[in-house]
């Protein structure tokens, strides 16, 4: 690769392992649900502002709403709630740990679904390998609590069931975002999914707390 795509690839590695911390924290004040939301909005907002910027618009297709609302789900709303209901359990560095699965996942669906992306052996030998060293990470701890070793089972069962979402969302979006900008394929995506997110919010949890805002008021 070049010295541009590394670059690029190490700070999307920073900035997505950084999320991890911000999710343990934004749990301290907020619930899940309402976490990924704001999340989202804030994911939503500034994106919708560069498109603007852009002067672009987005198509006002049938279609492509119905894809950028597939991948929204696929892409956001799913892993993001799935991975800060596990970080209720463990911790951001083991969630991050478990979230490498993400990368074998998608070798494995893309392998089921696309053609041109065939399940080798180096690829299948690769995933095998990956699999097994998150597994080890995840099972140093032998001797915690029983309730302890609970909790973290369940909490990464919850952030793999977020890596496999991924897996999906990268094989529909090869599919059916390909002839969308990046762009356009991004803000359509966390405008349907902020728009999902914030719904469930008020259905699940009710409106947000304001305890933070009361609490820097008084």
């Amino acid at each position: 690769m070049s010295s541009r795509s590394w670059l690029l690839l190490l700070s999307l590695a920073f900035i997505w392992g950084a999320s991890f911390y911000f999710i343990e924290i934004g749990l301290i004040y907020l619930d899940p649900s309402w976490l990924v939301s704001v999340r989202l909005l804030f994911g939503a907002l500034p994106l919708a502002l560069w498109l603007l910027f852009q002067e672009k618009t987005l198509p006002i297709k049938l279609r492509f709403w119905t894809s950028v609302m597939v991948m929204g789900v696929l892409n956001n709303f799913l892993p993001f709630n799935f991975i800060a209901f596990g970080q209720l359990y463990v911790t951001g560095g083991m969630a991050s740990i478990v979230n490498a699965n993400t990368a074998f996942m998608g070798v494995i669906v893309s392998g089921l679904f696309l053609s041109g992306e065939p399940a080798t052996w180096n690829r299948v030998v690769g995933v095998m390998i990956g699999v097994t060293g998150v597994a080890i990470a995840i099972g140093i701890t032998p001797m915690l609590p029983a309730a302890d070793a609970n909790d973290l089972l369940l909490g990464s069962l919850a952030i793999i069931v977020a890596t496999i979402a991924y897996a999906f969302a990268g094989v529909w979006g090869k599919i059916k975002l390909a002839e969308y900008s990046p762009t356009q394929s991004a803000v359509g995506m966390l405008i349907c999914s902020s728009a999902i997110s914030v719904l469930c919010s008020f259905f699940i949890s009710g409106p947000p707390s304001l305890t933070i805002i009361n609490t820097h008021l008084t």
